[in-house]
C-alpha cells in the first residue's frame, strides 16, 4: 500500500478543486468538496466564501476551537440551505469541528507543508442531510471526508489519469440494481 510518505507532492499549489466522500451511515454520510490554494484566485473564493451571505447559505471561519483558527486559512459553506436550528447545529458544530480537526492534524502529520499551512486559503463545502441527527457520525464522517479531500489536493490524486481510470464505473450514490428475479 502507498503511504502519503512515499507520495510525491503537487509542485505547485495554486489554486484546485478536489472532492471528499466518506459514506459513513445512512444519513450521516459525508460529501465535501474542497477549492483552494495560494493563488489569488484562491483568496477570492475564500473572502467571497465568507462575505456573499444569503438567506439559508452561510460562511463560516473554520476554528479548531473559538479564537483558534485552522491554518491554512478555511472557510465552511453549506451546499443546501439551513432550515432549521438542528440541522445549523450540525453545519456549524459537528461538520465544522470535524474538518478543522482534519486539516490540523495534515498540518502536524506534515501532509500540509509549511507553505501551504502559512499561504493557502481554502473553502469546504458541506452537505447535511435534513435528517440527519447523530452529532458525532457528522463529525466523524466530515473529518474523514476532509482527509481524503486535503490528500487527493496535496498529492494531486483527482487528477487527468484518475479521471480516465473510473469514468465508467458505477457512481457510488447510484440506486442499487434490484437483485434478479
Amino acid at each position: 500500500m502507498t503511504t502519503p510518505a512515499s507520495r510525491q507532492k503537487r509542485a505547485d499549489f495554486g489554486f484546485d478543486a478536489v472532492d471528499g466522500h466518506h459514506g459513513g451511515e445512512e444519513k450521516e454520510f459525508a460529501h465535501i468538496d474542497l477549492f483552494g490554494g495560494t493563488s489569488p484566485e484562491a483568496k477570492i473564493v475564500f473572502g467571497n466564501a465568507l462575505l456573499v451571505q444569503t438567506k439559508g447559505f452561510n460562511g463560516l471561519l473554520s476554528q479548531i476551537n473559538l479564537g483558534v483558527c485552522t491554518r491554512p486559512r478555511v472557510a465552511i459553506l453549506n451546499k443546501i440551505p439551513i432550515e432549521s436550528i438542528d440541522t445549523a447545529v450540525l453545519m456549524f458544530s459537528a461538520a465544522a469541528r470535524g474538518i478543522a480537526r482534519a486539516f490540523a492534524l495534515k498540518v502536524e502529520d506534515g501532509t500540509i507543508p509549511e507553505e501551504l499551512a502559512d499561504q493557502g486559503f481554502f473553502v469546504v463545502t458541506v452537505f447535511i442531510n435534513y435528517g440527519s441527527k447523530d452529532y458525532k457520525l457528522v463529525e466523524d464522517n466530515n473529518h474523514a471526508a476532509t482527509l481524503l479531500a486535503i490528500d487527493n489536493f496535496v498529492y494531486d490524486t483527482n487528477n487527468r489519469e484518475h479521471m480516465l481510470a473510473h469514468k465508467d464505473d458505477a457512481h457510488a450514490l447510484a440506486p442499487k440494481a434490484a437483485p434478479a428475479a
